[in-house]
């Protein structure tokens, strides 16, 4: 019986080496992503805090940066694109202006004190931005002087 018993502990060896190893694997595996996502929060967080001072102005920036881009696009295009292509184009960028310009209109019962001229500022960029993009989808040739300097009245 011995006998038996001793022919059997290599096989359970075996499968208890396999078994250990699979758990070291896995709990190396978990400590890893544990790792990689504490990182990644510390790198996030720190970008985060880095550079946003304030949350209001910051989206207030990227998104004048943003529709500013686009309206240079679409003036810098102007007939070079197919009349439909072109058109397609300037109502989606008063598309998107008109909702800034209403979720602007509408956050400003509710901003802070200091925070209300910056959204004037901007209600004000955004109209003259659509301004130039009125003109550039009637075929005119826009002046971006206004645009330009309500842009940089922002801030």
């Amino acid at each position: 019986m011995t006998e038996s018993i001793k022919a059997t502990e290599p096989g359970i060896l075996a499968v208890k080496t396999v078994t250990i190893t699979t758990k070291t694997k896995a709990l190396l595996a978990v400590i890893s992503l544990l790792l990689l996502l504490c990182g990644a929060y510390t790198i996030q967080h720190s970008s985060m805090t880095d550079t946003s001072k304030d949350p209001y102005i910051d989206t207030i920036q990227k998104n004048s940066d943003a529709i500013n881009t686009e309206v240079l696009k679409l003036v810098n295009t102007e007939g070079t694109e197919a009349n439909l292509t072109y058109w397609g184009a300037c109502d989606s960028a008063l598309y998107t202006i008109r909702m800034q310009n209403t979720d602007a209109e509408q956050g400003y019962p509710t901003v802070s004190s200091n925070h209300k001229d910056i959204n004037v500022k901007y209600r004000a960029f955004l109209h003259e931005a659509a301004g130039v993009v009125l003109t550039c989808e009637n075929g005119g040739k826009p002046d971006l002087s206004k645009m330009n300097a309500a842009k940089t009245a922002l801030f």
